[in-house]
C-alpha cells in the first residue's frame, strides 16, 4: 500500500533507522516516505533516525530544493529540526534570494527565523 512494503523496511534498517510499527508504514505512505526519499534524504546528508522526522521532513509545506544545501545557502547545514523550523516559518529559496541581495548577514537558523518572522 502507499508503495511502503519490504523494500522500505529494509532500507530503514540499512540506514540504521527504527523498526516502523505498521501505523507509522501507513503514516509515510499516506505522506509519500518511500525508498526514494529515504534515499534521497542520505544523498544531501541527512539521516533522521526516526520515522516522525522523515513524516516531517515530507510534510509537503517542505519541498525538496530546501533539503538541499544550496537551498538556504549562507546557512550552515541545519539540523532535520533545523530544516522544519525554517519552513514552518516560511524561509523558502525566494525569500532567501530577497534577503541575499539586501546583503544581510544571516547564519543560523535563529536568524533566518527571525527575519522571515519580522518581515
Amino acid at each position: 500500500m502507499s508503495d511502503t512494503g519490504f523494500a522500505l523496511i529494509n532500507e530503514l534498517k540499512v540506514e540504521g533507522y527504527e523498526r516502523p510499527t505498521l501505523d507509522q508504514l501507513i503514516e509515510m505512505g499516506n505522506h509519500g516516505v518511500g525508498v526514494d526519499y529515504v534515499q534521497g534524504l542520505k544523498s544531501y546528508g541527512y539521516q533522521l533516525k526516526t520515522i516522525d522526522y522523515l513524516v516531517k521532513m515530507r510534510d509537503p509545506r517542505r519541498d525538496s530544493k530546501v533539503h538541499r544545501r544550496d537551498g538556504v545557502s549562507g546557512l550552515q547545514k541545519p539540523r532535520a529540526g533545523g530544516l522544519i523550523r525554517i519552513r514552518d516559518h516560511g524561509v523558502t529559496p525566494g525569500f532567501h534570494k530577497r534577503v541575499h541581495r539586501r546583503r544581510l548577514p544571516t547564519a543560523s537558523v535563529d536568524e533566518w527565523v527571525t527575519l522571515r518572522d519580522h518581515g
